[in-house]
């Protein structure tokens, strides 16, 4: 592991059935709001775990997700399951909430489809969930590099459809660099009500939304009786109590719609974010900008039209919960 990354929590005796731990936190935004699709910025994450798992090749990997009272525990685990499906390549996984008889607020469309899209290089826009032209071109480009690189054969249309669907998650989890190697098995867990008691390097509480990905040496013990860490799990604490190295990445992205006075959507208005770091967009069509890379801490949030600052809000990140509403202009 980078030694910029790597910090020693503590030295361990090793004695008979105690579990030598190592661990990867990944903090921020890795998953949708209340949906199981592991975001871009996760990718770059799990490649990095991939890494440094390479140094200990036979060391078992353990990926446990945990979500904040509130949502479904369910979730916990199918995000788990997400992760060990993706750094196993197994993209068929990933299929059930990508179809489109998929109901409620966890199944996959658009969006998805245009991060995939915009992942791999031939999307530019915000990811707003709404088909455009600018989702269709990308999709027929998509398409036609596919079928040039002869790997498979797909249709070459601008809609979604069931192979469009199956190719987007194949070539979504084939990046290099993003697998275990094939021997690997890692075990998926979901938690909730687990605190971590290792603050951030600034003495801060951790997020309780966090995946961690634990690499156990010699033996997975002691194991826990389900696939699901209840409150305050004592397996878990064993492990937290016998961590040898530890370290955090974290990914933080912010999403707004910027409307007009009669909530119509505002396209192409500035938006800028100030604060730890300073950067600036513009909307899209339908309103909405996406800002990636930020660091922790408050920032101030502008919108303009021209010379015209027409709006003005504070925002803390990281945030977890989804916008509460447009930024009225």
């Amino acid at each position: 592991m980078d030694n910029k990354l790597a910090h020693a929590i503590r030295g361990i005796v090793h004695v008979g059935g105690t579990p030598v731990v190592r661990r990867l936190r990944l903090l921020g935004n890795l998953f949708d709001s209340n949906k199981c699709f592991l975001l871009p910025d996760a990718v770059e994450g799990l490649k990095k775990a991939v890494l440094y798992h390479s140094v200990r090749p036979f060391d078992q990997v353990v990926v446990v997700c945990h979500v904040p009272p509130g949502k479904p525990e369910s979730l916990a685990l199918e995000r788990a399951r997400m992760v060990t499906g993706f750094v196993t390549n197994q993209w068929r996984d990933w299929l059930p909430w990508f179809r489109p008889g998929r109901q409620g607020e966890d199944g996959w469309g658009v969006r998805e489809a245009q991060l995939i899209l915009g992942h791999l290089g031939h999307y530019k826009g915000q990811a707003a969930g709404m088909m455009d032209t600018e989702t269709r071109d990308a999709l027929l480009e998509f398409k036609r590099k596919v079928n040039l690189e002869g790997f498979l054969q797909v249709p070459v249309t601008g809609h979604i459809d069931g192979p469009t669907r199956q190719v987007l998650l194949w070539s979504y989890c084939r990046e290099e660099g993003t697998a275990f190697w094939k021997g690997m098995k890692p075990v998926a867990l979901g938690s909730v009500h687990n605190h971590d008691p290792f603050p951030l390097r600034d003495g801060k509480e951790v997020d309780v939304e966090r995946t961690e990905i634990l690499l156990f040496e010699r033996t997975y013990f002691p194991r826990p009786s389900g696939d699901m860490l209840r409150w305050d799990d004592e397996v878990y604490q064993v492990w937290m109590r016998n961590i040898l190295e530890s370290g955090d990445l974290e990914f933080f992205s912010f999403t707004v719609q910027v409307v007009g006075e009669t909530d119509q959507a505002l396209p192409n208005a500035l938006v800028r974010l100030e604060g730890p770091s300073n950067t600036e967009s513009r909307s899209d069509e339908h309103g909405w900008v996406t800002f990636r890379g930020l660091a922790r801490g408050s920032y101030s949030l502008s919108v303009w039209e021209g010379m015209e600052q027409i709006s003005a809000s504070t925002v803390e990140i990281p945030t977890f919960a989804p916008w509460e509403g447009p930024v009225s202009g």
